[in-house]
């Protein structure tokens, strides 16, 4: 189920809500008695995280010397038109 944030008018203050599809009507009371609402963006809570190097070393690298192995010894002249050589 959604969270969605709605932001209180009178104390601007953020109040979360489950529900099933953001048309639903939901009745929301702040604690300092307001009930009206604006509906706000929620912070996004996943994590990315990319291993550049690891990436690099482990893939890239690689392949990078194979080929350059296979251009060298003329196996793949089909690279030597795309680098323009």
């Amino acid at each position: 189920m959604p969270l969605f944030n709605y932001m209180c008018i009178k104390c601007k203050i953020i109040v979360e809500k489950f529900q099933h599809k953001p048309t639903d009507e939901v009745k929301i009371e702040c604690k300092c008695g307001g009930k009206e609402f604006v509906r706000t963006i929620g912070k996004v809570s996943h994590k990315i995280t990319y291993d550049s190097k690891g990436t690099y070393n482990n893939r890239i690298k690689p392949e990078v010397e194979r080929i350059n192995k296979n251009i060298a010894s003329g196996k793949d002249k089909d690279f030597l038109d795309i680098t323009g050589d």
